[in-house]
């Protein structure tokens, strides 16, 4: 069967949010692979008193090393405040990628080798290639750690927790003081300097997300072709999705045949990450992402056939104007364009960057 654009943005969504669920878009960056010039900001070793700037700075950064050259397998579990909930085997490898195979539900893999990655859907019954997420990761974790450095982040030890049956230092990591806006909590293993859970805070301090290992070995026995394109399937269509980055929308704007719209207004520290055209069955979707280098929304825009009824995990809301809306995520069409807001904000901001586009 055609996968529709509908589920297309869903699937995007769905894999931003695999990457969110460890931390939203500061987590992403932080299980990238950091450099040498990034190490030299801060010494990277792990600090006994709690609650300096410092030592968190260098816990973080330690963290960055371990992602750089720790070989890992394990069992993670992601939880979320919907009460929805799924359990993953991890793989990962500094030099051949990172391969994530769900075990409940039962089915998926997505598999990254630096140069492509893939994701085979069971219940889509597809394979999907398209550009490698990693090498993206590595780029933004240079400007998490230079904000953090720079002040525009906050990061302080909070104490101390075992996960996985190993002694962990916990890091908060928050806009700057007086900024709101969603946090991260990082437990990272006190033996290795493994992130071994995380959780997503709302300005509240409510927990929204979660993800843990359950277990962890961290001298696994791994080969290059645990991170081999997976093989298709019988009756499973093999789809490539094309996609051209951009750095402005005004460049983007000559790829595609309608207007790309922008936000007037953006949360304070907020500035434009990327634009990407993506090219899916005859129709153009146009991807421009925002953030501070904690948190960030993605704003999609197509001028493909979108029934608004068809985009997952939305609810009714008030706006009407043929508008849905749902937990991090707005949906709308005007002139014939259809628009999908999804991020981690509160959903004030989320309506005022709707209602600045232009």
């Amino acid at each position: 069967p055609r996968s529709s654009v509908p589920d297309r943005l869903s699937e995007i969504a769905m894999e931003r949010r695999s990457t969110r669920t460890r931390g939203a878009a500061i987590l992403a960056a932080l299980f990238a692979v950091t450099t040498t010039a990034l190490l030299g900001l801060l010494v990277a070793r792990p600090a006994a008193a709690q609650g300096k700037l410092g030592d968190a700075r260098a816990l973080l950064v330690r963290m960055l090393e371990a992602e750089a050259r720790t070989p890992l397998s394990g069992r993670e579990v992601t939880v979320l405040t919907t009460g929805r909930q799924s359990e993953q085997l991890v793989k990962r490898h500094p030099k051949w990628g990172e391969r994530t195979q769900f075990l409940r539900p039962p089915g998926n893999v997505l598999i990254d080798n630096f140069r492509s990655s893939w994701l085979l859907s069971a219940k889509d019954r597809r394979l999907v290639e398209r550009e490698s997420r990693l090498n993206a990761l590595r780029r933004t974790s240079r400007s998490v750690i230079n904000r953090i450095a720079r002040g525009k982040l906050s990061a302080r030890l909070v104490g101390q927790d075992v996960v996985a049956g190993r002694t962990t230092d916990m890091v908060l990591v928050s806009p700057p003081e007086g900024t709101p806006g969603p946090s991260r909590k990082f437990w990272i293993d006190r033996e290795t300097g493994v992130r071994l859970k995380t959780e997503e805070l709302s300005p509240q301090g409510r927990v929204r997300s979660s993800r843990y290992f359950l277990e962890i070995d961290t001298s696994p026995r791994l080969s290059e072709e645990d991170f081999a394109p997976p093989t298709l399937p019988s009756g499973f269509d093999r789809m490539t999705e094309r996609r051209k980055s951009f750095r402005r929308a005004e460049d983007a704007q000559k790829a595609v045949g309608f207007p790309i719209r922008k936000p007037r207004f953006l949360p304070s520290g907020y500035t434009l990450r990327g634009v990407s055209v993506i090219d899916f069955q005859g129709s153009k979707v146009v991807v421009q992402r925002f953030g501070d280098g904690l948190n960030g929304v993605t704003l999609f825009q197509t001028n493909a056939d979108l029934p608004l009824k068809a985009v997952r995990g939305m609810r009714r809301g008030g706006g009407g104007g043929g508008s849905k809306s749902g937990p991090g995520i707005q949906a709308w069409r005007d002139g014939g364009i259809s628009f999908t807001l999804i991020g981690n904000l509160p959903p004030d901001q989320m309506q005022r960057i709707t209602d600045s586009l232009r």
